[in-house]
């Protein structure tokens, strides 16, 4: 019923008679309560009286546990004073912080109603834990079981102001979503052609941070990361804090043509998917265009009767259910269970999706003309432009000093570096015709920029530069700009 306007719902009942709930404490989303059985005021100081003590999820809708504790007498209240001095009618929170993005994820309308929407079709999101900014990611260990989707179907987050990245991305020619293309001016991922044509007709992608199909080892940088870097970078720090940036192993964005792309049922695998998380930020979106994902429910079958010592036989049916993907509402998908898109709209359908693991790795800057491709025995590997090196960023490069010192989480370069020996290996370089690769990478093109301004060299800046790029006054990339400008290049 409602009570002054609030709409409200029953989340537990203790499933014996005599008993009443009685105390409450909200930490992390976790509700604690006591359960008291029913005793006269003179009970209350009584030491042969205790209590049970429960935590209920209430983001997932389960009770995690219920324990008998030795109060020696009745249960009145339950607070966390260490946290809060309001623990008692306020939610309290331990190590995470109540950030803007933890805010708007309790605030959201749309996450609220697509959490009830999920509950509603009976596959809430089980928590697994959270990102240093405070928001949630799904179970990963129910992720690897045989029945993924009971971690979830997918994980409501916050709704984003992605209008910085809309103009990025709608400024783009349309040459740039091609392999020949990104050859060219980015580096592409060689051999997903087959898989492509397979899985996702009509798809095109262009691929900012790449990692091996298990999810170990460095990640690949790819130079088209510079072009999206100012407007994606603060979404991506407000999802999932600038801290855990280091835990990102794939990047893409994703377009699908109108009317005729489609991304057909699928179950994504590898380690990437199986322990990491993956995590959407719809860009261009419409109505018609329909996200699906299709969890499997175990039912006895009717007209099955079992005689005697013989298992009932179970029907299994896939049932699909289309989840919201609105434009800015960040969602963590479960890409464990099976999904599929398709774009019926008139417009071109264009999603963010990156992957997280729950530790952190070492990144890669691959200079232009990279080539990386699988091998079936030793992983993914990349080919770099002859005298060209990577750069390679440990993973305290997204830290404080002082969280860097208290994890350890840097690997030493020269380390690093002898990862990347043992894994590198020579792949073959795509024909790419007359086209010459540069011998320049981002890093050398912001040195340069900073050392003419400093010289006072005008309009010569990175900035200007890139800003001319987002204009429209240039068709391709930063790398691209600067090579036609007057300013820099001639000292490569």
């Amino acid at each position: 019923g409602d009570a002054q306007g609030f709409k409200l719902h029953k989340l537990w009942q203790a499933p014996e008679q005599g008993v009443f709930l009685k105390g409450l404490a909200v930490i992390d989303d976790i509700a604690y309560f006591g359960i008291s059985p029913q005793a006269p005021r003179s009970a209350r100081d009584d030491p042969r009286h205790n209590n049970d003590l429960a935590a209920f999820d209430l983001i997932s809708g389960n009770l995690l546990w219920r324990r008998t504790v030795p109060t020696a007498g009745l249960l009145n209240t339950v607070s966390a004073p260490h946290l809060s001095v309001g623990s008692t009618y306020l939610p309290s929170y331990t190590g995470r912080p109540e950030t803007e993005a933890v805010k708007q994820h309790h605030s959201s309308e749309e996450v609220a109603w697509a959490m009830e929407s999920l509950v509603e079709i009976g596959y809430p999101p089980k928590i697994g834990g959270y990102w240093s900014s405070g928001l949630p990611y799904l179970n990963a260990n129910i992720k690897a079981t045989k029945r993924p989707w009971e971690a979830g179907l997918q994980l409501p987050l916050l709704m984003l102001n992605i209008s910085k990245l809309q103009a990025a991305v709608a400024g783009l020619p349309a040459e740039a979503w091609t392999y020949e293309y990104q050859a060219k001016h980015s580096a592409v991922m060689a051999g997903r052609e087959g898989n492509q044509a397979a899985f996702k007709p009509g798809v095109e992608g262009i691929v900012l941070l790449f990692s091996a199909n298990d999810g170990h080892g460095p990640v690949y940088k790819f130079p088209a990361y510079e072009y999206f870097k100012d407007a994606l970078e603060p979404l991506l720090e407000e999802i999932v804090g600038k801290r855990d940036m280091q835990h990102i192993i794939r990047l893409q964005l994703a377009l699908m043509k109108p009317g005729v792309s489609d991304i057909k049922i699928h179950v994504d695998s590898g380690g990437y998917a199986i322990r990491g998380h993956r995590i959407h930020i719809p860009v261009f979106t419409h109505p018609d265009v329909s996200f699906d994902v299709c969890p499997h429910r175990y039912q006895p079958d009717p007209e099955h009767i079992p005689g005697p010592g013989e298992q009932q036989r179970m029907l299994d049916i896939q049932e699909c259910y289309k989840i919201p993907t609105v434009e800015g509402f960040v969602f963590e998908l479960n890409n464990r269970a099976a999904h599929k898109v398709s774009n019926l709209s008139p417009i071109e359908r264009v999603h963010v999706v990156f992957d997280l693991c729950e530790e952190p790795h070492p990144r890669v800057d691959v200079p232009r003309g990279t080539v990386c491709d699988y091998d079936m025995e030793q992983g993914l590997i990349c080919k770099y432009p002859d005298g060209l090196t990577p750069a390679v960023m440990a993973p305290a490069y997204y830290m404080d000093p002082a969280a860097a010192a208290a994890e350890g989480a840097a690997l030493s370069l020269a380390q690093q570096q002898q990862q990347l020996e043992d894994e590198s290996v020579q792949a073959p370089t795509p024909d790419l015709g007359s086209a010459q690769l540069p011998q320049i990478n981002f890093d050398q093109i912001t040195n340069i920029g900073l050392a003419d301004q400093a010289a006072g060299i005008p309009g010569s800046s990175s900035s200007d530069l890139i800003s001319g790029i987002r204009n429209g006054q240039a068709d391709a990339w930063v790398a691209e700009a600067m090579q036609g400008s007057q300013a820099g290049l001639s000292a490569v």
